[in-house]
């Protein structure tokens, strides 16, 4: 993981083929860490390949399900990813616990909006959907 942090992303784009092995390799360490007190799913269809994006501009969402998943019995975090007419769609929904009124936030979403804004200005969409126990985050990008 470190040398793919460090040696591997010092590029403008990488192969998507890259950052799924890389996010593969992530969730096995959470797999290890949790046990069976968390369900991970991990799936992208076989279109997804041959194409370059942004190295680590998914690893934040993919964090942050782990970072603010529930603290109950049965969590879950899901991971899709898809490709169709040039539009490269990520999603990870996951449980969490209600949020507080007035919480404040972290800084991952507002880094990975600035870098969307800078790196696909105009060829990106992100939605973010909170809910009482249930978190999710789409990204499409024109790839």
């Amino acid at each position: 993981l470190l040398r793919y942090q460090l040696y591997e992303c010092n590029t403008e784009k990488i192969d998507i083929a890259r950052e799924i092995q890389y996010l593969e390799n992530y969730l096995a360490l959470q797999r290890l860490r949790h046990d069976e007190q968390y369900h991970i799913h991990f799936e992208h269809a076989p279109e997804v390949k041959d194409f370059e994006i942004a190295p680590l501009i998914l690893m934040p969402l993919v964090e942050n399900a782990f970072k603010h998943i529930s603290h109950q019995p049965a969590n879950t975090v899901n991971i899709q990813m898809a490709r169709q007419n040039g539009r490269f769609t990520f999603t990870v929904e996951n449980t969490c616990e209600p949020r507080p009124q007035g919480a404040p936030g972290g800084i991952g979403l507002a880094n990975v909006k600035r870098r969307l804004e800078l790196l696909y200005n105009g060829k990106h969409a992100l939605d973010i959907s909170p809910g009482a126990h249930h978190f999710a985050v789409t990204l499409t990008l024109q790839v």
